[in-house]
């Protein structure tokens, strides 16, 4: 009885945007879980694509009178989102098929909303960007404890590597690098040292998680951002020595065991594969470069070209293994464009912001947008449902007037 009286009371002192809050909480939680389908009139939509649904309708009914002032003082940044989205439709009309607007919608369109929802949202609420980033880092610590408890059980791939619940261990390597980059964000906006002691452990946790994966891409992408970031930050020059020392060693490592478990057999490697991979992309692309291919189409049109490749790899791939390669392939010229223009744009936007303000944390997204560029030259950080989401919540956090206040709120609470 006395438990139903507090619940009740904890529930009347919430207000509208802790219940948002909340509500975006469980939704970073439900992320993973995003290859869990549900049929609906013959076709099947994931359970992460109706909770955005669901957030976005929330967030839309919420912050409705905010939009047309906001859109009035960001007007270049919403055109650049639009222009995105808006690219990969001649793609649709030129290759209708259930598959392609699923995956637009799922991939490209609801993310999209979704980040800029949540811009608006951080926005008008900058405590709510403080209750995100603490809900990262207490969702890591539950993923730290699951991917682990998997490595130590010994469920791993054939070559050793750790991949969890996900597709393979790029794509968990994949999924982990931003977040790192968030939780290191709470790092600098909390000065007590209990709270840094609790992050650290917990950062440090999940880049022996990334260190499983052994994926050498998102792992060399990942160092090198870290390495120039604790140069930027780090004004000690033994500390600087330190750093390039580990440094070195962690990249030695991860060399060390790409090189024990890759095929023996050079001409099968990992390095070969990918440059056939990108040759047979550029082979396509000849083709309809303007506006691309079907979308989320072309393993069919890269075993369509086996006739032209000899020897030819007999394993079939996803995507052409490049962001920007995927990109012009699945929305054409327009698609990349936008893209390129989006990542320029944040860059240049979060360094004007640091210039102004000199907050770390600025520099901090920075790195994450240069870390999942990076990691785009032989992998796709984007093309996932899980991935794209990552990217527009990092999107959505870079928002220059949020920031500002965010030490602020922290230092009054």
């Amino acid at each position: 009885m006395y438990s139903l009286i507090a619940m009740f009371q904890f529930l009347k002192k919430i207000t509208r945007i802790d219940f948002i809050d909340y509500l975006i909480g469980i939704f970073i939680f439900i992320i993973p879980l995003y290859s869990i389908r549900i049929p609906f009139y013959g076709i099947s939509i994931s359970i992460l694509t109706i909770y955005i649904f669901v957030i976005s309708a929330i967030l839309l009914i919420y912050h409705y009178h905010h939009i047309i002032p906001l859109w009035k003082s960001n007007k270049i940044l919403f055109l650049i989102v639009v222009g995105f989205v808006c690219s990969f439709l001649p793609s649709l009309f030129l290759h209708p098929g259930i598959h392609a607007y699923g995956v637009f919608f799922e991939w490209i369109f609801y993310p999209a909303i979704l980040g800029l929802l949540l811009s608006i949202h951080f926005y008008y609420s900058p405590r709510s960007h403080v209750f995100l980033i603490n809900t990262f880092v207490f969702f890591s610590l539950f993923f730290v404890f699951f991917a682990l408890s998997y490595y130590l059980s010994n469920v791993i791939t054939y070559d050793g590597r750790l991949s969890f619940i996900y597709l393979s261990p790029n794509h968990l390597a994949m999924f982990i690098t931003p977040i790192l980059t968030i939780i290191l964000t709470s790092w600098f906006i909390y000065n007590d040292p209990t709270r840094r002691t609790f992050i650290t452990v917990i950062f440090m946790l999940l880049c022996t998680v990334l260190f499983f994966t052994q994926s050498f891409t998102s792992i060399c992408a990942f160092l090198v951002t870290s390495f120039f970031g604790l140069l930027f930050f780090i004004k000690r020059r033994s500390l600087i020595v330190c750093s390039i020392m580990i440094f070195f060693v962690i990249f030695g490592l991860i060399g060390y065991q790409k090189i024990v478990n890759s095929n023996p057999d050079f001409h099968r490697s990992s390095i070969v594969s990918r440059v056939a991979i990108f040759d047979t992309t550029f082979f396509l692309l000849q083709k309809s470069s303007l506006y691309g291919y079907e979308i989320d189409s072309f393993q069919i049109n890269y075993l369509s070209s086996q006739p032209y490749f000899t020897p030819y790899l007999d394993w079939a791939v996803p995507t052409p293994h490049n962001l920007l390669l995927t990109l012009l392939f699945s929305g054409g010229f327009f698609s990349l464009l936008f893209f390129l223009i989006l990542i320029s744009f944040l860059l240049y936007k979060i360094s004007l912001s640091y210039l102004q303000s000199k907050n770390r944390v600025y520099i901090i997204y920075a790195f994450a947008i240069i870390t999942i560029f990076i990691t785009g030259t032989f992998d796709t950080p984007y093309w996932k449902n899980d991935l794209s989401v990552i990217f527009w919540i990092i999107f959505s956090l870079t928002s220059p007037s949020i920031l500002n206040d965010v030490q602020r709120i922290n230092k009054s609470s």
